[in-house]
């Protein structure tokens, strides 16, 4: 690991933080056909799934002060451990039946499905969707794994291409299903967030609404 930070820099780093348990099944089963040719066993993806996730919390949004050393504490061990505290290949494959939200009158429900929902909801990178519409007052005091970690340390930023992405798919998601209510389509509506299709000022709107504020 470390000749990989020396060598090929912030940027190689940057790289596999990007890559997702299907992204990296993708590259399993392309890679035998290269030449010359490139075997990943089964373990070898999910051990790079669980330093993907490792890197984006120590490495990219760490604390910069701590990277050395995060980096010289990686060793055999802990990417085992961090496999069995992060993987779970089920995670991929659970879909979710989208929540009934357009025509519920206890909005205090309503609300509570949605962010089920986006909790169980995974971007491309494995991150589930409710960080996008998180609320950085409700910041856990300790986390439950690194997953669950990005969830508060990925930044709301509008700068970077994934939080666009995402903060996007969550307002076509939402207007989705919110479309056969018309009183919770017009909130969502408001703010400006159609203009702009954003997915969190939206979310934000509706739930002024949902929870009888303007605050």
């Amino acid at each position: 690991f470390i000749p990989m930070l020396i060598f090929g820099g912030f940027d190689a780093w940057q790289e596999l933080a990007t890559q997702s348990y299907t992204n990296l099944t993708s590259v399993q089963a392309r890679a035998i056909r290269w030449e010359p040719k490139v075997y990943l066993t089964h373990s070898n993806v999910k051990r790079l799934t669980a330093l993907s996730r490792w890197i984006l919390c120590r490495i990219i949004y760490g604390d910069e002060n701590d990277r050395e050393e995060n980096v010289d504490g990686l060793d055999q061990d802990m990417v085992n451990a961090l496999v069995q505290s992060e993987i779970c290949e089920n995670t991929d494959s659970v879909t979710l039946k989208p929540p009934k939200v357009d025509q519920v009158k206890d909005y205090d429900k309503s609300r509570e499905r949605l962010l089920h929902y986006l909790m169980h909801t995974f971007n491309p990178e494995g991150i589930p969707m409710y960080y996008v519409i998180r609320d950085n007052a409700q910041r856990p005091a300790t986390f439950q794994n690194l997953t669950h970690e990005l969830i508060w340390k990925l930044p709301l930023n509008m700068n970077i291409a994934t939080f666009r992405r995402d903060n996007n798919t969550l307002f076509q998601l939402i207007r989705d299903l919110i479309a056969g209510n018309n009183v919770v389509t017009s909130w969502f509506k408001s703010d400006k967030s159609v203009p702009t299709e954003d997915g969190r000022q939206g979310f934000e709107s509706i739930t002024k609404l949902w929870l009888g504020t303007d605050a």
